[in-house]
């Protein structure tokens, strides 16, 4: 894949070289990474493919202190299979799509520990989780060796 012996070959760091072989041993060595690129970068298909474009059609918005998730459920009885999880930047719903992986929302900013309420009416699953106001930060020393 990467044309390692050209480069070897070309560019000894016992012998000294000139411009003109450096420039040549150089774009022999561009022209073999070009031709490479298009192996470098191929993408193995993947299976479930379907599960990935799958979405909830959610609406991720935040106010001054919470970030509100809202997403329309048509059948009341799909809330009885859900499990909702969240960390401190994404939240997590298990038994929508797939019981193996969870549907991931990331979330705008950070959120707090606890706090979340969740409430369904009208069609819609309103997620409600306060964000985390109190950023700490830590001072890190330099240390130099002069």
């Amino acid at each position: 894949m990467f044309p390692w012996n050209l480069f070897k070959e070309s560019m000894d760091p016992l012998k000294p070289f000139n411009e003109k072989e450096f420039q040549s041993s150089l774009e022999k060595w561009m022209k073999n990474m070009v031709s490479d690129l298009p192996s470098m970068f191929q993408i193995a298909p993947n299976k479930d493919v379907s599960a990935e474009k799958k979405s909830l059609n959610e609406q991720v918005f935040e106010t001054h202190e919470f970030v509100y998730i809202r997403i329309p459920i048509d059948d009341a009885n799909v809330l009885k299979d859900l499990k909702i999880y969240y960390s401190i930047n994404k939240c997590f719903i298990n038994g929508v799509f797939s019981e193996e992986h969870p549907y991931i929302i990331i979330l705008p900013v950070t959120v707090k520990k606890k706090g979340a309420r969740a409430v369904f009416k009208d069609g819609i699953l309103e997620i409600r989780i306060p964000k985390n106001i109190d950023w700490q930060y830590s001072e890190i020393d330099i240390d130099t060796y002069i």
